[in-house]
């Protein structure tokens, strides 16, 4: 909400600490019905509010009563890709210009970013098989994640080379 703010979108249209209980498509835009009752107005909706969206729930109509972890097995679909993530101290050569990267690639692809005072975080998808465990320790998930980009950009090598095995997750 903060980088809102900072660019200009007036402070009365940013709510924050509210939780979204449901929303109503209209002609000229949508309604949204806040937890304290109120309904606000806009073009869009931005559904950001977290993990157990209500915004994603009613989306996809699930039954309201149904949000939260205790049925998140029941509604969860897996993507078909697995997930790694990790944080290192590192400078790339062309910080001053670029802040964000994305490398695409064949059912995997890599991002990063930077973090500010020298550091850059990760993250990697990798295409898997549904029903499959991740059962590599953290520093074999490295390794791994090293061989499957072994023929890509030598800057994912630097980003996982200044990456401590204990970080990926």
């Amino acid at each position: 909400q903060e980088i809102f703010l900072k660019y200009g979108v007036p402070k009365e249209r940013v709510h924050t600490a509210q939780r979204v209980m449901s929303y109503t498509n209209l002609d000229y835009g949508v309604a949204v019905h806040l937890q304290d009752n109120s309904t606000v107005y806009g073009d869009i909706l931005v559904g950001a509010d977290g993990i157990w969206s209500r915004v994603r729930h009613q989306m996809y109509n699930l039954p309201a009563n149904e949000v939260g972890p205790n049925f998140a097995t029941k509604h969860a679909k897996y993507s078909g890709y697995t997930c790694y993530t990790g944080t290192c101290f590192h400078t790339p050569d062309d910080i001053d210009d670029v802040a964000y990267k994305v490398f695409l690639g064949q059912q995997q692809y890599l991002g990063c970013t930077d973090c500010g005072y020298g550091w850059q975080h990760w993250w990697a998808f990798l295409s898997d098989p549904p029903g499959g465990t991740d059962n590599t320790n953290t520093k074999h998930a490295l390794e791994r994640l090293k061989d499957e980009f072994q023929s890509w950009s030598p800057e994912i090598h630097d980003l996982f080379d200044a990456t401590k095995p204990e970080v990926v997750k």
